[in-house]
């Protein structure tokens, strides 16, 4: 990841802030930080144009029904607000702030 964003491959950002979303759900303690993660990985699409690939979209789907079920609507849209807001370097750190734990 921090290759992708040294090198501005926002493409390559996309998918590894996705992936990060959906594997942090299987964490409870990090299932705030899936949505915030789930937030960038949206604003960094839409604003691409891009889609995630066909064998992403189911799994980083199921990972956003899980988060929602487990904060509850209210919070998701939250923490999923905050992550729009990021700019790329803060995301980085956030998403490397859980690789290194």
């Amino acid at each position: 990841m921090p290759i992708c964003h040294a090198i501005g491959y926002k493409e390559g950002l996309l998918y590894s802030l996705a992936e990060l979303a959906s594997v942090n759900v299987a964490h409870q303690e990090y299932i705030l930080r899936a949505a915030q993660l789930a937030g960038v990985a949206e604003t960094l699409r839409a604003g691409m144009g891009a889609v995630l690939r066909p064998f992403e979209h189911g799994v980083y789907e199921r990972a956003i029904a899980t988060v929602k079920a487990t904060l509850g609507e209210e919070a998701f849209h939250a923490a999923f607000e905050s992550g729009q807001k990021l700019t790329l370097e803060e995301a980085v750190q956030l998403a490397l702030e859980d690789a290194s734990r």
